[in-house]
């Protein structure tokens, strides 16, 4: 089962625009959904240097998450991919099917965005942020809510079409290397 799952995490490793194997100092970004088109996954991410100017390269991963249900083992290959690749500080941001973010956010995987953001700019945000229900031990969402963690970038015909999905998030990774291009990666969608 364990070649099983490493052999399906080999496959679903996606777009690497970065020729280098130590930090470069790029931006790493993620795309992660059910189903993401890793090669418009990479022509998307290679857009973002002009975003804003410290934004210089980006390295990019997709990761297809799969069905929990369909295919339980490709799903905790997804799973453990992204685990992995959160835990060694390879990815920065991750634009992310809302639905399937609610775990990491719950796990406090992300920065929250008032630690990152003034009040102003938070302020620019409103009615775009994304935050999750909490859930007891069994799994049933309760009144208590997460962090606002997450900005809404669904109004992106094009992250919407290549992720498959209607719903899109941009969060910012805990243990992000490159927290300021992350900041102005994501303030780069609320200007608009």
């Amino acid at each position: 089962m364990l070649v099983g799952i490493l052999g399906v995490v080999s496959l679903m490793s996606g777009c690497s625009s970065s020729a280098e194997e130590n930090d470069s100092g790029a931006l790493k970004v993620a795309f992660v959904s059910p189903v993401v088109d890793s090669e418009a996954a990479e022509t998307y991410a290679q857009t973002l240097t002009q975003r804003d100017a410290s934004i210089t390269g980006v390295e990019c991963t997709s990761i297809t998450m799969g069905s929990s249900e369909k295919d339980p083992t490709g799903y905790m290959a997804a799973t453990v991919q992204l685990t992995g690749l959160i835990a060694s500080q390879e990815i920065d941001v991750i634009f992310f099917d809302i639905e399937s973010a609610a775990a990491d956010a719950r796990n406090d995987t992300f920065y929250a965005l008032s630690d990152l953001f003034t009040e102003e700019e938070l302020a620019k945000m409103d009615g775009k942020t994304i935050d999750y229900a909490q859930v007891d031990e069994e799994g049933n969402e309760i009144s208590e809510r997460t962090a606002a963690v997450g900005l809404n970038v669904s109004t992106e015909e094009d992250l919407t079409e290549f992720m498959n999905s209607d719903e899109i998030g941009i969060y910012i990774v805990g243990n992000a290397p490159h927290v300021d291009q992350a900041k102005a990666l994501l303030l780069s969608y609320v200007t608009e």
